[in-house]
């Protein structure tokens, strides 16, 4: 069997093979209502945990909430963000561009250079993605929605569903093989798979499909899956942090900032320029408010650039 289509002018073309992700949820209720969304390839999922784990246990945090919140007051916590901000960052190389890009895990030099930290690459761009999405009012404008799970079920795929047209394009698909997400139960009940799946298959571009087995899940989560869902949970509360309370940072949290800021100079770039750069378009952060029934977005580019300009005059 000839799985080749003809092209226009008759001559074979291969097929496109689609990029195949698991998706690693995790939200924040203040102020607004915030959902992240970290896009791993399946074929990279492990060289990204494994450089999680060993960062976790170089870090020396034994804490079971590693949520970015709970990490103040410990220079362990501290530690484990800055590896996973290290390595999040360079996951993101979706082209492999001028080289690939460095990170870090804490791992010494030895025990010559016992205060010396390994600079580490990925052997290949790892392509994973991260989309940033907040609604403004939180759901306080979404009355007509049904009760507090459905607004969120809404909202969740909104964010998804764009974010999956914005990394991809008719020669780039896409499929989703799994979705973990931090918590299964949202206000007494859990979340309608069947009603964001059917959205999301009606709303889809050709170029983005579900896999027949993709499933949401938040209940059963394995240990491994969970350590990325708090690596999205630490990049989230990086960003949002800078874009709600830039002055009332911990010293610390303002370094978490900085380790993220070439990201971010990277998505204020847009799409066009994003592409020619060797991340590729690994990223975007968007809002999204309601405005006489109807939806309204933004970028958040604008301020986050004002805050990056002026981070540097940030007491630290």
């Amino acid at each position: 069997m000839n799985d080749e289509a003809p092209d226009l002018f008759g001559h074979a073309a291969a097929a496109i093979n689609p990029t195949e992700y698991i998706v690693y949820h995790d939200e924040s209720k203040e102020p607004g209502y915030w959902h992240v969304f970290l896009f791993v390839p399946v074929d990279s999922r492990e060289m990204l945990l494994a450089a999680l784990k060993e960062a976790l246990k170089n870090s020396k945090y034994k804490r079971n909430d590693r949520s970015y919140k709970e990490i103040r007051g410990s220079s362990a916590g501290y530690k484990m963000a800055d590896y996973w901000l290290s390595i999040l960052a360079s996951s993101f190389q979706v082209q492999r561009g001028a080289g690939m890009l460095p990170y870090t895990t804490g791992r010494t030099l030895g025990s010559r250079y016992p205060n010396r930290e390994t600079i580490l690459q990925f052997p290949r761009p790892p392509g994973c993605r991260m989309a940033v999405f907040q609604i403004i009012n939180g759901h306080a404008d979404l009355d007509t929605v049904g009760d507090k799970t459905r607004k969120i079920e809404l909202t969740f795929r909104m964010g998804l569903q764009g974010a999956c047209h914005y990394f991809h394009d008719d020669n780039n698909p896409m499929v989703l093989r799994s979705i973990f997400v931090d918590r299964e139960r949202q206000y007494n009940r859990p979340l309608d798979r069947n009603w964001i799946f059917s959205k999301l298959s009606t709303r889809f571009r050709d170029y983005c499909s579900l896999s027949p087995e993709c499933q949401i899940n938040g209940e059963d989560v394995p240990d491994d899956d969970w350590l990325i869902l708090d690596a999205a949970d630490v990049l989230l509360g990086v960003i949002r942090n800078i874009c709600v309370r830039p002055d009332g940072l911990h010293r610390r949290k303002k370094e978490h900032f900085r380790a993220v800021s070439p990201l971010l100079e990277d998505i204020q770039k847009g799409q066009k320029r994003m592409k020619r750069s060797r991340y590729g378009i690994f990223g975007t952060v968007s809002s999204a408010r309601l405005e006489n029934g109807q939806w309204r977005y933004s970028s958040l580019s604008d301020m986050l650039r004002q805050v990056y300009n002026n981070s540097a005059e940030m007491p630290i």
